[in-house]
């Protein structure tokens, strides 16, 4: 099935939609998405993908109600979910054409949809959001598990390997502090739509999980260090910083410059490793 709808699923859709346009586009590290007689969005996960589209069939049900600027499931039915679709453009499409001031504006906006996210109550929710006890081991865990997959696969030289490794070693002391939370982390302009200047729409929601919360600064700084990976024109504003102006408890950790060093690194290997599954 993997990037495809499958007949029987269509037909599903069909049943309540009558499908009089159809229209693939990949958006930024998301699933693929059609756009469906430009009012609804029809998104769809792989096989091995059933806990990505978990999270998000429970988190667009369980904000229904508490977010006006989500989509709206009209069905669903693993491996698919046909939300509606909202209006306004991406925000990393428009950021160079803003003002500092609205730039300023819209990073508020999406630093209190955070904060909100964040402090709902998800105590019915544990077996969706399993709690990390040690957040350093969770992410040792997942360094090593990528950077074994990243050598396996010729992806990255012995020597590269070995620096990694050693460069991880010698911080990883700085990960045993931590401050626990469910977390919208997937914080990059392509999942925020704009409109009238406001924050019209938050999307994909697969990337919420109880983590250390300064997890998402790792995304935020790539879009400065990064932004080509975000479709994003460079200029003078540091997108960093405005976080950091805005949502200063992201950034109260003792060794946060090492925590940002791991991250990044853990980034850089899952991005070579997806771009392989991909090609």
């Amino acid at each position: 099935m993997g990037n495809m709808i499958c007949k029987s699923n269509l037909a599903e859709i069909q049943s309540l939609v009558q499908i009089k346009s159809l229209r693939k586009f990949k958006p930024i590290f998301s699933q693929p998405k059609w756009i469906i007689n430009n009012e609804f969005v029809l998104k769809v996960w792989g096989e091995d993908q059933y806990r990505h589209y978990e999270k998000e069939h429970y988190m667009l049900h369980f904000l229904s109600d508490k977010l006006k600027n989500i989509p709206k499931v009209k069905c669903s039915n693993f491996p698919y979910i046909l939300m509606s679709k909202l209006s306004g453009n991406t925000l990393n499409d428009d950021w160079h054409k803003l003002s500092l001031s609205k730039k300023e504006c819209f990073i508020i906006q999406i630093c209190e949809f955070i904060e909100l996210i964040s402090k709902q109550d998800y105590s019915s929710s544990k077996r969706i959001f399993p709690k990390i006890k040690n957040w350093q081991k969770w992410v040792k865990d997942q360094f090593f598990s990528n950077l074994d997959i990243a050598i396996t696969n010729n992806l990255i030289p012995k020597s590269e390997f070995d620096e990694l490794k050693n460069v991880f070693l010698q911080n990883e002391y700085a990960l045993k502090e931590q401050k626990m939370q469910i977390m919208y982390y997937d914080i990059h302009f392509g999942n925020f739509l704009i409109e009238n200047d406001s924050i019209s729409g938050i999307l994909d929601f697969e990337r919420v999980d109880w983590v250390s919360i300064d997890y998402c600064l790792n995304w935020i700084k790539r879009m400065d260090s990064h932004s080509e990976e975000y479709s994003i024109k460079k200029d003078e504003t540091s997108i960093f910083n405005l976080f950091k102006k805005h949502y200063p408890s992201l950034f109260e950790f003792e060794h946060i410059e090492e925590r940002l060093l791991i991250y990044e690194m853990l980034s850089d290997l899952r991005i070579k490793i997806n771009k392989k599954k991909a090609s």
